[in-house]
């Protein structure tokens, strides 16, 4: 019998929703939502087919790291990524998140190209792996100004308790706190490209408030997220505070 992924199922059925509503309405967020729609059933049939992947008992050697690349860059295009100089992955768009890839630990250079492009990356740079670690990169900030931003992922998880972080990857926004339906701070003063530390909640459904650092002032609200027991997530903030694409957030799993 294949797993259950409540909140991936969730996700998949909000962008399918999402998608249909602006289908003749605006073409672009149509096409939009219907990406992450793709890349959410992508990531659930990796989860229930048993696709070789993080799941925390996965078996490797303990000399190899799983590595994969999330594009949180808005207003770039899609990008082809390359390691050692081999294409890795291609024509990755906005909010995407690739599927894991296994690398021996050590050294690698990464280098990030438009789509189709070869002659000069928009993004380069060398990355330090470690044996038997879960990464992923994001290719984060404008495209005038695109950086690496790295977290490696948890490999396990109490039963009884759900762990949540938070990931800052809107380069216009504010610094933030992000709490509960009570008003009770979880997280505190996170700024852009900081990912916090996993926080301990008791499964459940949660509306979430993100606010500007030290203040009541709501940036974005996120409501009935579903955290389940002995699984982890990583709520990412995307996009433009100010402008389009507007800022949104993706909900990554191990």
């Amino acid at each position: 019998m294949y797993p259950f992924h409540p909140s991936l199922v969730q996700q998949c059925l909000c962008y399918n929703l999402m998608a249909d509503f602006y289908k003749y309405r605006d073409p672009r967020l149509h096409i939009h939502y219907y990406k992450l729609h793709f890349q959410c059933m992508q990531q659930l049939m990796a989860k229930t087919q048993g696709i070789p992947g993080p799941s925390f008992d996965h078996k490797r050697r303990q000399d190899q790291a799983l590595v994969r690349f999330l594009h949180a860059s808005p207003g770039t295009p899609a990008i082809d990524v390359y390691v050692n100089g081999e294409q890795v992955f291609d024509n990755v768009s906005y909010q995407i998140l690739s599927r894991y890839l296994t690398f021996p630990e050590g050294e690698h250079e990464i280098e990030i190209y438009e789509a189709g492009q070869t002659e000069t990356p928009v993004l380069s740079g060398a990355v330090s792996l470690e044996g038997d670690e879960h990464y992923t990169f994001a290719v984060g900030g404008t495209l005038d100004n695109l950086d690496f931003y790295e977290v490696t992922e948890a490999q396990e998880a109490p039963a009884d308790a759900a762990m949540v972080r938070f990931w800052h990857l809107s380069p216009d926004a504010p610094a933030v706190d992000i709490t509960d339906e009570e008003g009770e701070v979880i997280f505190s003063d996170v700024t852009f490209g900081e990912v916090t530390e996993y926080a301990e909640l008791s499964p459940g459904s949660y509306t979430l408030e993100v606010r500007s650092a030290g203040t009541a002032v709501p940036v974005m609200t996120l409501r009935n997220l579903q955290f389940s027991g002995g699984q982890a997530y990583s709520v990412t903030a995307m996009g433009l505070a100010e402008g389009t694409p507007r800022l949104e957030t993706l909900i990554i799993q191990p």
